[in-house]
């Protein structure tokens, strides 16, 4: 998520993906942190969501791979 000297490079490359480039691939962002206000953020801002857990990342490719969005 944060790469010096951007604390937000996540939501940064998902803004240029989304705005810049107009690609609506799905995007989840792999963070260090399962706090459900991190994901409902990531939502907000575009993404598919917000995980720190390798399951869970797991979980939602596959879910997103399934619904193919």
């Amino acid at each position: 998520m944060g790469r010096p000297p951007d604390s937000h490079a996540g939501y940064t490359l998902l803004s240029r993906v989304r705005d810049e480039l107009k690609l609506k691939t799905p995007y989840l962002i792999y963070a260090g942190s399962n706090d459900p206000a991190h994901d409902a953020e990531a939502q907000k801002k575009g993404a598919s969501g917000n995980t720190g857990n390798p399951r869970d990342l797991f979980r939602r490719v596959v879910g997103i791979l399934e619904r193919g969005n």
